[in-house]
């Protein structure tokens, strides 16, 4: 199983996390990647994973877990007042920083996350 470098408070990014799963899928010929994750790490998570597939030259199929799209959870449920990051204390203070990697060139995202 593929990890990463992790220090508490600070994980790793998810392009790093993304070329791990990629690598441990090849290693085992896996072609089919199923997303599960928290819905506000949703489409981050998809277009690090397709960036890391298309860097790898592998045949990977993706998929999202269809409970994370098709449940109505309230937004608030994804964030908890008492997390040690602050930015997964509450919607708003997520929105700033995904905002910012958002409208972040792909190619200094790459050069930061790796």
């Amino acid at each position: 199983m593929y990890q990463t470098d992790e220090e508490p408070g600070c994980p790793p990014p998810t392009l790093r996390i993304a070329r791990g799963a990629v690598k441990w899928a090849k290693e085992l010929s896996i072609n089919e990647l199923e997303i599960i994750c928290a819905e506000p790490h949703l489409w981050r998570v998809k277009r690090d994973l397709e960036e890391a597939i298309r860097e790898s030259g592998e045949k990977i199929i993706i998929s999202v877990c269809p409970q994370i799209v098709l449940r109505d959870y309230h937004e608030d449920s994804w964030f908890d007042l008492s997390s040690t990051q602050k930015r997964t204390r509450s919607r708003r203070a997520w929105e700033k920083r995904e905002n910012i990697l958002k409208l972040l060139p792909f190619s200094i995202y790459t050069k930061i996350a790796s």
